[in-house]
């Protein structure tokens, strides 16, 4: 069994507790204590940075220099321009025609090449060498069914043969009955010779009444004859004048008859390409039916729209028949292909867009390659000249000014006045002069009394060439011939 442990607690001995005030004491020396070692951290610092900075050299000292802008500038030289106007249009044939038919009836006939493509002439006529008229046949398209209008010219020319033998018998009957006249007035003479000889013989009774009374009768029978004769003679003229106004209308049935037989045979009016064949070989048609279309392509018309400011640049031109040229190219940047004349313009504009519509004629017959009809081509017209012309490119003008490269190499600011503009160049009016140098280059940072260095020179031909639609050319380009 085990004893207890005594308790020993309480033979250790307690250590007494730190008063208030020391406690205070020890926090305010290790305050000074840091603030001390701060303060000496601090000095050798500051030591050491003027130490530094006494080692350290200045920089070596620069002599100021002036800054010198190497610029690309366009010589100014006055030169005689042409404007260039611009238009789209479509080109169309001159002449183009769809032929119908006059007559109705049956197609029996067609031309052996009636395909689109084909190229067909009409009846001509020629002056030989010895002055003569020579016609040559032309084409026939396709020809209608002759045989009833064939019978109608028959009719016509029996009944006015008819007429004409009735016209031969009239006057014929009025020769005769000029002659019985005649005749009958001469017997009318020797029976009323006869009759005053019996009236005689019965005044002295040698003659009866009877007798007197058959020759009276007698003579009132001749003087019958000359009034029916006289009578047949008035009416012989009425007569002849209704069998020649019979005449004159079986002439026109005539007429009419062979003019529509000559329908039946239906040819091209003019030189041309068939573009459209719209009936066959045995149709059946009526007047007015479509047969062929025509195109004449040997000269063409391209109708342009143009502003009315830039047709009244050349309107004065054209009531001169000073007519202007035009070049044709298929777009814009395209050379030109081909080559014109403006020979009109419409009497009124387009009040929608403001415009007018110009008619250029091209001669096909004078290209190479000929212009087609429905083509879509781009339209240069040959406008006014600018004589003596001052123009500078617009990217160097900046807010109504320039600069110009002085012979000194400086930069001078220059105000200057803008007549028009022509797409990528101005036509100045003032503020620039001939020989003088503008600047195209670094305009963004040049001022004025800058120093400049020339290192390149544009001319007005290089910012012509670069033009995507001309507007000016030179003004010896384009010479301008008649339509």
């Amino acid at each position: 069994m085990l004893a207890p442990v005594p308790n020993t607690s309480s033979a250790v001995p307690q250590r007494a507790a730190s008063p208030p005030a020391a406690q205070a004491a020890g926090g305010w020396r290790r305050t000074v204590l840091s603030i001390a070692v701060c303060a000496v951290v601090l000095g050798l610092g500051a030591a050491l940075f003027g130490w530094l900075s006494s080692m350290k050299q200045p920089p070596p000292a620069r002599e100021p220099f002036e800054k010198v802008y190497n610029v690309e500038v366009f010589d100014v030289v006055p030169t005689d321009l042409r404007e260039v106007i611009s238009g789209f249009g479509t080109a169309r044939a001159d002449r183009q025609v769809v032929l119908a038919a006059q007559v109705a009836g049956r197609i029996v006939e067609v031309h052996p090449d009636l395909k689109a493509g084909a190229a067909v002439r009409p009846d001509e006529v020629t002056v030989g060498p010895g002055g003569e008229s020579v016609r040559s046949r032309g084409d026939v398209l396709l020809t209608i069914d002759p045989t009833s209008y064939e019978h109608q010219a028959t009719l016509a020319r029996n009944r006015l043969a008819e007429v004409d033998a009735e016209l031969v018998r009239l006057r014929q009957e009025q020769a005769n009955n000029e002659r019985l006249l005649a005749k009958a007035r001469e017997d009318l003479e020797t029976i009323a010779a006869e009759y005053d000889r019996n009236v005689e013989l019965a005044e002295r009774g040698v003659n009866t009444a009877s007798q007197l009374a058959r020759a009276k009768l007698e003579m009132r029978t001749f003087e019958d004859s000359i009034i029916k004769h006289e009578g047949e003679a008035d009416l012989f003229p009425l007569r002849i004048a209704h069998a020649e106004k019979k005449r004159a209308t079986h002439e026109t049935d005539l007429a009419i008859a062979l003019e529509e037989l000559s329908r039946t045979r239906v040819a091209p009016p003019f030189a041309a390409s068939i573009s459209e064949v719209l009936v066959e070989q045995g149709q059946f048609v009526q007047p007015g039916t479509p047969l062929v279309r025509l195109t004449d392509t040997s000269r063409i018309e391209v109708p342009v729209p143009i502003t009315l400011d830039e047709f009244a640049r050349f309107e004065s031109r054209l009531r001169s028949e000073d007519f202007p040229r035009v070049e044709l190219a298929e777009n814009v940047t395209a050379a030109a292909r081909w080559a014109g004349v403006l020979v009109r313009a419409a009497p009124v504009a387009d009040e929608r867009t403001r415009t007018i519509l110009v008619y250029v004629s091209v001669d096909n017959g004078s290209h190479e390659a000929p212009l087609t009809p429905g083509a879509f081509v781009h339209a240069r017209i040959s406008g006014p000249v600018l004589e003596r012309a001052i123009v500078v490119p617009r990217d160097a003008i900046v807010a109504g000014q320039v600069f110009v490269a002085t012979p000194e190499g400086r930069a001078e600011r220059r105000a200057v006045e803008i007549r028009r503009t022509l797409q990528s160049l101005a036509q100045v009016a003032a503020g620039v002069a001939a020989g003088e140098q503008i600047v195209l280059t670094n305009l963004d940072v040049l001022y004025n009394g800058a120093r400049v260095h020339v290192e390149s020179h544009q001319a007005l031909s290089d910012v012509l060439a670069r033009q995507r639609v001309r507007v000016v050319e030179f003004a010896g380009d384009l010479s301008e011939p008649g339509p």
